[in-house]
This record gives structure tokens, C-alpha cells and sequence, in this order.
């Protein structure tokens, strides 16, 4: 879960936002007030957005669990290297697959089939997520890039291509053929 995702759950149980003096108290009244803002669309949630929506989380956490389980860059052997770039290879594939699936079971969990085509498959969101994956990957610390570029330049990395993700969203994003 995202924090702005967190922040949206909490803003939720605060009485005068909607929904109003009622707590969520299922799972998924609990998700639907973690996926939504009371407080409305304001500068504050716009940046938040702009910034985290094409972050694929659930990857990126799978991933850091991932490499924190390798050995150690500063000890690096051939093998150790070969292990990270082959979880970095194999989570860049799995990247645009997990959104695709991710897609097809929210249209099969509505009644629709499964995208069959590649213009009822969400293009842009599989590329964008990839994108961000991999410049995710640049910022920390024990990925296959760490020898090579700064950790601080990743980090520059990180926010300057999820910001630029989100704001030409507009520009790729165009309406998907049914499945």
C-alpha cells in the first residue's frame, strides 16, 4: 500500500470527510477508502498522484525482499553479481506482466473476458510501469547498478522519471479497444 494510499484509510475515519460518521469496516469498504480521497482533489493529492501512480509497488517490494536476501555487493563475487542481475532481469519481465494480469482479473472480476488483443491491453501502463521499475531499481543500493551509478544520482533518477511519467501520461494514454 501506497502512504498516500494509507493517508486516503485514515482520512476515511475522520468523521466530516465522506464517507460521513461511518468507519469502513469490511475489506473491501476498508480498500475502496484507500483508493479514494475524501479531502477531494487538491494540490497536495495531485503531486502525490502525479508522482506514485506509475510506481509498480508490488513489484518493487517482491524485488527489495528479493535482493536483500543476495549476498552482499561490497563482497562481490562474479556469482553474487550474476544473482542480481538475473533478479533484476527477471522482475523487469515480470514488471509488464503483473499489470497485464492485474488488468485482465479486474475485467474478469466485472464479467469481461480477457484482453485477447494488444489494443485491449493496457500499452501504456505495462511500459510506464517497466520504466519506472527499472529507474526504481537505479536508486537502491544493492541493485546491479550500484557500481556504476551513484546512489544519489539514482535517487534524482527515481524522482525525476516517476514525475515525468505521471505528467506525460496524457500524451500515450488513449482509450482501450473492449476485450
Amino acid at each position: 500500500m501506497s502512504i498516500n494510499s494509507m493517508a486516503n484509510a485514515a482520512i476515511a475515519r475522520v468523521p466530516e470527510y465522506a464517507p460521513v460518521n461511518a468507519v469502513p469496516k469490511t475489506a473491501s469498504e476498508r480498500a475502496a477508502a484507500a483508493s479514494a480521497d475524501g479531502t477531494g482533489e487538491n494540490n497536495v493529492t495531485t503531486a502525490l498522484k502525479t508522482i506514485t501512480t506509475y510506481v509498480p509497488t508490488e513489484t518493487l517490494t517482491l524485488y527489495v525482499a528479493v535482493i536483500a536476501a543476495l549476498p552482499r555487493i561490497e563482497n562481490t563475487t562474479q556469482i553474487a553479481m550474476d544473482w542480481l542481475v538475473a533478479t533484476f532481469v527477471f522482475f523487469l519481465l515480470f514488471t509488464p506482466a503483473a499489470i497485464w494480469v492485474a488488468y485482465a482479473a479486474k475485467l474478469r472480476a466485472n464479467g469481461k473476458p480477457f484482453p485477447k488483443t494488444m489494443r485491449s491491453w493496457p500499452v501504456w501502463e505495462m511500459i510506464a510501469g517497466t520504466i519506472a521499475y527499472v529507474a526504481w531499481s537505479i536508486g537502491l543500493s544493492d541493485s546491479p547498478f550500484s557500481t556504476i551509478i551513484p546512489l544519489a544520482l539514482g535517487g534524482v533518477i527515481v524522482l525525476v522519471t516517476s514525475t515525468i511519467l505521471g505528467l506525460i501520461a496524457g500524451l500515450f494514454q488513449k482509450p482501450l479497444q473492449s476485450p
